[in-house]
């Protein structure tokens, strides 16, 4: 058995260490694998909602919300991954803008996408999405950072909404 496949109490034994150090390395390792099954083999150009609903694909089971920024070039080609920027619980997570655009700027990004998920299955924005949203345009605006979409996913590939298509005045 790999250590990959240990429990922490497993780990704290075997490799000698205490039970929190093994807690976090077990983690990583958890961390480790997920990244290895999800990756994006090429650089996809996300001008449309359903190529990005393609490259979160692996991700909209997910049983608590995330939320993530997707860095992408001036012509919206996506650069690297998806960074995750917070998780919450079933019903909600930050979306603040420091984090956001700080995964942002590292990546190099001049545009960037926002994504979250809605593991209820329901895709209908909240006020409180409406209102994050609200704020990372503002915030992408000072930075010279176009905020393009912001998009809530779901567990049923065919619920999801956009919220530039849905709602344009917000951007």
């Amino acid at each position: 058995m790999t250590l990959a496949h240990r429990d922490e109490v497993e780990l704290a034994e075997l490799l000698g260490i205490d039970i929190d150090s093994a807690w976090r390395l077990a983690m990583a390792l958890e961390l480790h694998q997920r990244l290895n099954q999800w990756s994006v083999p090429h650089r996809p150009i996300l001008n449309d909602p359903a190529v990005v609903i393609d490259v979160m694909a692996p991700l909209r089971t997910l049983p608590e919300e995330h939320f993530w920024c997707l860095p992408i070039t001036r012509t919206r080609r996506l650069i690297g991954s998806p960074i995750e920027i917070s998780m919450g619980d079933v019903d909600g997570c930050d979306a603040g803008p420091r984090a956001f655009y700080r995964a942002a700027l590292l990546r190099g990004a001049v545009k960037a996408i926002a994504v979250h998920n809605h593991p209820s299955c329901e895709p209908t924005p909240s006020a409180e999405d409406r209102f994050a949203t609200s704020r990372l345009v503002t915030a992408g605006r000072a930075l010279q950072i176009t905020l393009v979409d912001h998009i809530i996913i779901t567990p049923d590939r065919s619920l999801w909404r956009s919220l530039q298509r849905d709602d344009p005045r917000l951007f």
